[in-house]
């Protein structure tokens, strides 16, 4: 080869050496369009959402296919509803991390025990008072026990069956549903009022819901297909499988965890969402157009006046305790049975600047309830008391108490309202266990 002869990236024509750099340069462009698509997506989403909910979401949604309000919850063919461990398998309260058992009670105890010499299991029956309670009060509680001599070298074992929003016979199953599952108890606490006085009346009865049904339960039931609706349902179900496959895209696909991907599925979620509120819509306006169902409401509730509801849902309650009592006689177990207090009763609290101003809606339907329908309680529990069973009357427990107690406009109470309806709780199960150990 000599000096003249020309190199091989001359001979190449100068048409492909424009090419190529023209190709260099739109895909640096595209990466840079990339880049800053990505780089802006990063900036959105944490101005719509936390990045840990969106992720949270999708899992639900991947699961569940469409988070409701009541997603962590499944029905139940006997107590009504439990927490649902696909979901979650714990729940964050009081500091405490507490598992979701296998029963799906949120509690660190596997709910069915036998009895034995070294140990004392103690039921605790009741709503969402009733299970605050056992979590805030569970030191205090053991503590009482402990006072009691026979009891004092023995562990402890406190069996969560309260839920939020269970009222009467939720109690009452729940606890069949243990005993038939083979558990056993030395004590069995029910603490609770509120729910079976104001829930019937406020949600049940507006809604033509039998009174002794759970609550909301015609919401539960709008994931049941009524055969008069399956094609709306059949739209329903398939936007709901449309998301949860979008849902589910994001969490498997490398693609999906970019920042782009991400708003994409957000801002699409919220179009699944809209849908499935529109359809959801239209099933309950044919439902209203044609009144509940038997599977939504159960036999209609049918009372002349107000008083005979209250009535009603006085003696549901009256009836459920009396054979909890007797259940308990029956396994040789100490049945107590508590009212829980409410800001709404008469007189029962001097109220708090801050209570007055957060935590007490006397015009609301529950608290109109609640001053209708305790002092049918308390006459009640009365009548229930005269029949053996160690019924307490806690709803004036508060009463020398002007400090802040309650938290919300409803019934549940802070740490310090907790100590207290603990120590007046357990004041009386300790001096009946005294008692029965004197007897016995």
């Amino acid at each position: 080869m000599t000096d003249e002869t020309p190199s091989v990236s001359e001979l190449k024509p100068p048409t492909l050496r424009r090419t190529r750099r023209k190709l260099a340069f739109r895909v640096l462009a595209l990466l840079l369009v990339w880049g800053v698509i990505e780089a802006a997506s990063a900036l959105i989403i944490p101005t719509l959402v936390h990045y840990t909910l969106l992720w949270e979401s999708q899992k639900v949604i991947a699961v569940t296919g469409a988070p409701r309000s009541n997603e962590f919850e499944v029905v139940h063919p006997y107590v009504g509803w439990v927490q649902n461990r696909d979901i979650r398998s714990d729940v964050e309260a009081f500091g405490r991390t507490m598992p979701i058992n296998s029963l799906g009670f949120i509690d660190s105890s596997e709910s069915v025990y036998t009895r034995s010499d070294d140990k004392l299991i103690v039921g605790i029956v009741g709503g969402s008072v009733a299970w605050q309670l056992s979590i805030q009060g569970e030191e205090i509680l053991k503590q009482r026990l402990a006072e009691i001599p026979q009891f004092a070298n023995r562990d402890v074992i406190v069996v969560r069956l309260a839920q939020s929003g269970y009222k009467q016979p939720q109690g009452l199953m729940t606890l069949n549903y243990i005993y038939a599952l083979g558990g056993e108890f030395d004590v069995v606490i029910n603490l609770d009022g509120y729910n079976e006085i104001a829930l019937p009346i406020a949600e049940n009865l507006e809604a033509d819901v039998a009174l002794v049904y759970p609550r909301m339960w015609h919401g539960r039931m709008v994931e049941m297909t009524d055969p008069r609706d399956s094609a709306v349902s059949f739209r329903l179900l398939q936007v709901r499988a449309a998301r949860q496959a979008a849902a589910q895209f994001q969490l498997d696909s490398v693609v999906g965890k970019l920042p782009s991907s991400q708003l994409i599925w957000y801002l699409r979620d919220k179009s699944f969402q809209r849908q499935i509120v529109e359809l959801q819509a239209e099933l309950l306006s044919r439902n209203n157009a044609r009144g509940r169902t038997f599977a939504d409401g159960g036999p209609r509730p049918d009372f002349a006046n107000r008083d005979e509801s209250f009535a009603e849902e006085v003696a549901i309650w009256e009836r459920c305790s009396l054979q909890m009592f007797h259940l308990c006689a029956a396994n040789g177990t100490l049945y107590v049975h508590a009212i829980q207090p409410n800001q709404y009763v008469t007189d029962s609290k001097p109220l708090s600047e801050k209570e007055l101003e957060a935590c007490y809606w006397p015009d609301n339907a529950s608290a109109v309830a609640v001053r209708d329908g305790y002092p049918r309680l308390s006459d009640g529990g009365d009548r229930l008391a005269r029949q053996g069973i160690h019924l307490f009357d806690l709803t004036r427990i508060f009463e020398d108490h002007p400090e802040t107690l309650y938290v919300d406009p409803w019934c549940h109470v802070n740490e310090a309202g907790n100590e207290l309806l603990t120590n007046a709780l357990m004041d009386r199960v300790v001096d009946v266990l005294k008692a029965e150990t004197v007897e016995n």
